[in-house]
């Protein structure tokens, strides 16, 4: 496979890109288009590629709903209850309800089938600080997964594990994360 970065034109300057989830893997795409990237901080997106998925993913009844494209009231409960634990906030049932399924359906097939760049090769190869932290109870992600990869430029060394947090650290622990993230921009903005 051939890997070149490519050009997206812009009127963005130097940005931090935080991703979660999809969004991190989203996150990960991105550095290998854009160059005015000076960060990345990313939750729940283990770097894998085509070949290993199984290795970065938990094998859990709920991950089958990840790339399914219709949901019932009973897989919707447990999806987000997987998320972000029982009950789920009203708000974010309906954002589940509203999702764009073949949206969610399509970009899994996608990543199965090898579109898009293979996300380890990049976290091994790209100089961009880079910023792993996810909820150390995360039900989606196996995190021993994450100490695999050989970092090229692994924020404080290490991938960082929040205690009793899961898959929503965001939300789960605001006031934290938040706090971590201003530190990562912070040693950012230094270099």
């Amino acid at each position: 496979m051939r890997r070149q970065k490519c050009s997206v034109s812009s009127d963005l300057g130097e940005v931090v890109v935080v991703g979660w989830s999809l969004g991190g893997h989203i996150a990960l795409e991105m550095a290998s288009q854009f160059s005015g990237i000076k960060g990345l901080l990313i939750s729940g997106a283990p770097p894998v590629s085509r070949h290993n998925i199984p290795e970065g993913f938990m094998q859990m009844p709920h991950m089958r709903l990840v790339g399914q494209q219709y949901l019932g009231p009973s897989e919707i409960d447990a999806f987000g209850e997987a998320i972000f634990g029982a009950p789920i906030p009203v708000a974010f049932r309906r954002a589940i309800e509203r999702a764009d399924g073949l949206a969610r359906k399509t970009i899994f097939e996608a990543a199965r089938s090898g579109v898009g760049i293979d996300q380890r090769w990049l976290v091994e190869n790209c100089s961009v600080p880079l910023a792993v932290v996810n909820g150390s109870e995360d039900p989606f992600i196996k995190l021993d997964y994450l100490e695999v990869p050989k970092y090229a430029n692994l924020w404080q060394g290490r991938c960082h594990r929040l205690p009793g947090l899961k898959h929503a650290p965001f939300w789960e622990a605001r006031t934290f994360l938040t706090s971590f993230l201003d530190d990562f921009i912070d040693d950012v903005a230094a270099l």
